[in-house]
């Protein structure tokens, strides 16, 4: 007899992989014929991995190997196919998701070596004092000091402008509850070169203290729409960001 683990794997492999493939099509809405029919289904599999008696219940099965009810699993894949692949709208729990809500991945080609070894001219930073120090010290005119944040509902991005020390302009983006705190930092860098290249300055630094999105903008193969927009700016423009 196999190993418990070494089931459980194939289990969750192949098993459930062959059972949920196309329940997008056929499993909503969840009945109650339909969740008897792949709860029976997959009990048979719960006690040949736990060795419990066949007389355990299929809820303690459950706790027992730590694998999830089957219908939720193929509820859970049919509901992502449909927003994610079929770009239709669901509802969970009396909230609606829309498409348009969802990042979506951007499909980037090969880019050429001449042009990844633009982003190494993107500079990882030291906190001091609450401010960014850059440690190739780059001269600039125009500094942005940029920043994301999350509370429980609220998702924001600001930047700041300086020059000589002077605040010359302050922008602040408010973002979907949903949003993450590395969009956030992100969309401030974005809105930051938007900036820099309609005023036309020639010399400015960008300030962050995101090192995910740093790590994200040298990554040339990043898939990430807001860091892909980001790249493409910095790549056309003859400066230097931090």
């Amino acid at each position: 007899m196999l190993n418990k683990k070494i089931t459980k794997r194939l289990y969750l492999t192949i098993i459930e992989k062959i059972i949920s493939y196309g329940s997008a099509s056929w499993v909503l809405p969840l009945t109650k014929r339909k969740i008897k029919s792949l709860l029976s289904m997959q009990r048979n599999f719960l006690i040949l991995i736990s060795r419990a008696y066949r007389t355990t219940s299929t809820a303690a099965l459950n706790i027992i190997t730590g694998i999830p009810p089957l219908h939720l699993q193929l509820e859970k894949e049919a509901l992502k196919t449909k927003l994610i692949l079929l770009r239709s709208e669901i509802k969970i729990d009396y909230t609606t998701y829309k498409p348009e809500d969802i990042e979506e991945k951007s499909h980037k080609d090969a880019l050429h070596p001449q042009i990844k070894s633009r982003y190494s001219q993107i500079y990882s930073e030291t906190v001091n004092k609450n401010f960014l120090t850059n440690k190739n010290k780059i001269p600039s005119t125009y500094n942005y000091y940029t920043d994301g944040s999350k509370t429980d509902n609220t998702v924001g991005a600001a930047y700041v402008i300086l020059k000589n020390s002077e605040v010359l302009q302050i922008e602040q983006f408010k973002l979907h509850k949903y949003n993450s705190i590395f969009q956030a930092e992100s969309l401030a860098i974005l809105k930051s070169l938007e900036n820099a290249k309609i005023n036309k300055f020639t010399s400015y630094s960008i300030h962050s203290d995101r090192l995910s999105s740093l790590l994200a903008m040298k990554n040339s193969q990043h898939r990430n729409p807001l860091i892909n927009n980001i790249q493409t700016l910095f790549k056309n423009q003859n400066t230097k960001q931090t």
